[in-house]
């Protein structure tokens, strides 16, 4: 604990900033989803981060702040972690930061009859969240 808090210490504030709303952005994806619908849970996401992207800056280290902070929440918050926390969380704050991105799904076959699901979001050309298993599934279009 000592070491993460010595490492956050040399964050910046807009780091510490993003680090805050994606662990916000976590726990708002780990509790809705359980209680509304995916399509549902898009939209009122959609609308409060277009409300947030009005006051966005335009950072253009916006995606490598992104995908620090919803890794580092990914480790700090001790609930389930799931690939589609992240994706979620991660583009919530890229449209909040004014960025466009997409959140893609994949699955693959373990065994038999197992499939293997997994989502990560993709912005600018690259993967931002979720790249290490994005090449191990098939992308569903």
């Amino acid at each position: 604990m000592t070491a993460l808090i010595a490492k956050l210490r040399r964050r910046s504030s807009v780091e510490l900033a993003t680090l805050a709303a994606a662990l916000t952005m976590r726990v708002c994806a780990l509790v809705l989803l359980r209680v509304v619908s995916f399509g549902t849970l898009q939209k009122w996401a959609a609308s409060a981060a277009r409300a947030c992207s009005r006051h966005a800056t335009g950072d253009t280290n916006c995606d490598r702040v992104v995908a620090w902070a919803v890794a580092t929440a990914a480790v700090v918050l001790p609930v389930e972690n799931s690939c589609l926390h992240d994706a979620l969380a991660a583009q919530w704050l890229l449209t909040a930061c004014g960025r466009p991105s997409t959140i893609r799904f994949g699955v693959s076959r373990n065994g038999v009859h197992a499939l293997r699901a997994h989502a990560w979001v993709e912005s600018n050309g690259g993967v931002i969240v979720g790249a290490a298993n994005a090449r191990a599934v098939d992308v569903l279009e």
